[in-house]
């Protein structure tokens, strides 16, 4: 009898936003992308999504010096914004 729960393994989508392009990185992290081929990339700011499933995890990141031909690409993530509500005064 098999049983009914999720697989072990889960397998996500990633997509690199450059300006116009989208781009697919071999590896994802916090301060890195790595891709299989230079992604000469033309953006400082560009947006990383993550889809699992029904789930979509979107951030921006800002692009760190790094060679032109490297394919591990230094990334700082930028923290959302909050915003605080404003103060009213009588």
């Amino acid at each position: 009898m098999k049983a009914d729960h999720p697989p072990a393994w889960t397998y996500a989508e990633i997509f690199v936003y450059d300006g116009d392009r989208t781009l697919r990185p071999t590896h994802v992290c916090h301060n890195e992308l790595m891709f299989r081929d230079a992604p000469h990339l033309v953006s400082a700011e560009i947006r990383v999504c993550v889809n699992n499933g029904d789930r979509q995890t979107t951030r921006i990141a800002r692009v760190l010096p790094h060679d032109p031909q490297a394919t591990h690409i230094p990334i700082q993530l930028i923290q959302n914004e909050r915003k605080s509500p404003a103060k009213l005064t009588a």
